[in-house]
């Protein structure tokens, strides 16, 4: 067929019974629903045959095996799709079920642990296969529905992340770190407003869904004890009021490795916007993405592309593993007992931790990093499977020749926290040395080795 091919499909991953939630540093067993969680499936296909299909689930991370896993399902439910082309990536909200509790607890510092003895409750291979059989309909649906249709990128503003790393004039940093007192010195880092955002539009021209790459993870209610896409189901809500009960919304978020939502430390706690840790903060973030979605919907509508170019590459970009030295152990100890639990029988398993750390590195010092770099028409899409500082994102975006680019982390595989220099110095949770497999000099590479690749999809073929 000529042109793009678009196709869709939505449906519901709440896990059936009570789950132990991940997210958090205590054991969390969720006791209600207070929102469904969603997987959206986005085919695409160009006119020279280039394929994706983008997954967004509501969960925390996407590990590697729920990637592969869906990857050879697809083989064999659409065995005309190359599942290479596959991109699953994660809203990362702190309400939702482990579906790998094993990669997740051996990559988050390792110092979590669940018993999962709830007899009622449903673990994580149970929740895995329901989800396998879930998003494998969906995305073998949305391929096999894909039609002529056209796309409109749009850009525009919204805060809804911020920087939440304080740093003090003793050089410490900290997350979520006190700000009113007079030892307080700066905001570590930058926060992205910018909202890159793709409406896309079947034959007759009708608008059948929108993508919004936000600089944000899905945690208002981060703590809570139930289920909740956070304010991404407030956002597809008016989104739907605004657009039609069948609007697709596929959400990609940005790097924001330091950002949250209630990240807006100055303000927080003094009564000048809504309460960012309650349902009231998740309706307000809602509004503001569907305000903005709103407010480019003409200029959408004059921009529709039917035949964008469209290539899709996938590449192993191999980092180098930042992993500590064995004399540093006891520093590193005190550093997570300090700053973050407070608990000194937790000293133990950060030891054995350190310790697997440093195993881990001398095997193989090398961490082979799936990226996915996509061209349609002026625009560029990149993924990464890190929690990458928004300082990262933004130096790809400004390195990047495509007029926009979507940065999308928590992608196809999890790998943690990738910290800037200012943050590892800082140290602080978030940037310690058991926080991700690789450090700052890993996250230039990454940058410098996307942008080339993202650049190389607009040189003639």
């Amino acid at each position: 067929m000529g042109g793009l091919s678009i196709g869709w499909a939505s449906g519901d991953i709440t896990p059936a019974r009570p789950v132990y939630l991940c997210g958090q540093m205590f054991e969390r067993l969720s006791q209600y629903v207070r929102d469904p969680l969603t997987a959206t499936a986005l085919a695409l296909e160009g006119a020279d045959g280039d394929q994706a299909i983008i997954v967004s689930v509501d969960l925390v991370v996407v590990t590697r095996e729920l990637q592969d896993g869906l990857a050879k399902r697809l083989r064999r439910s659409i065995p005309d799709f190359d599942a290479a082309k596959l991109v699953i990536c994660a809203t990362h909200t702190h309400n939702a079920p482990f579906e790998d509790y094993e990669q997740f607890s051996r990559l988050s510092g390792g110092t979590n642990v669940y018993d999962f003895s709830d007899p009622g409750a449903m673990h994580p291979p149970e929740y895995m296969e329901q989800l396998l059989d879930t998003l494998d309909t969906l995305a073998a649906g949305a391929w096999r529905t894909r039609a002529a249709g056209a796309v409109s990128p749009a850009f525009g503003y919204a805060v809804v992340g911020h920087n939440r790393r304080s740093t003090y004039v003793d050089g410490r940093a900290m997350l979520y770190g006190a700000v009113h007192h007079d030892i307080f010195k700066a905001i570590e880092g930058p926060s992205d407003h910018g909202v890159e955002m793709l409406y896309l539009w079947d034959a007759e021209e009708r608008l059948t869904g929108i993508v919004m790459n936000v600089a944000c993870p899905a945690q208002v209610m981060e703590g809570e004890h139930f289920i909740t896409a956070d304010f991404w189901a407030e956002a597809r809500e008016q989104l739907r009021e605004r657009f039609g009960a069948g609007l697709f919304v596929l959400p990609l978020v940005g790097a924001a490795g330091d950002a949250a939502p209630h990240g807006d430390l100055i303000r927080a706690g003094k009564g000048a916007e809504p309460d960012m840790f309650k349902a009231e903060g998740m309706v307000e973030l809602g509004r503001r993405l569907a305000d903005l979605a709103w407010s480019q919907f003409e200029r959408a509508q004059s921009r529709r592309e039917r035949e964008p170019e469209f290539r899709h590459e996938v590449h192993a970009i191999r980092l180098p593993l930042s992993y500590p030295r064995e004399e540093e152990t006891e520093a590193i100890v005190r550093d997570y007992i300090e700053d973050l639990f407070r608990e000194p029988e937790r000293a133990e398993r950060i030891r054995r931790k350190v310790a697997q750390r440093i195993a881990e590195g001398a095997e193989f010092p090398y961490f082979d990093a799936e990226v996915h770099v996509m061209r349609l028409g002026g625009i560029a899409i990149a993924t990464n499977p890190f929690e990458l500082f928004a300082e990262f994102g933004l130096r790809l975006k400004a390195l990047s020749r495509a007029r926009q680019t979507f940065v999308v982390q928590l992608a196809c595989d999890f790998a943690a926290y990738l910290p800037t220099e200012k943050a590892r110095e800082g140290k602080g949770f978030s940037a310690f040395a058991l926080d991700g497999l690789v450090g700052p000099e890993g996250g230039h590479e990454l940058v410098d080795r996307t942008a080339e690749l993202l650049n190389d999809l607009f040189e003639p073929k």
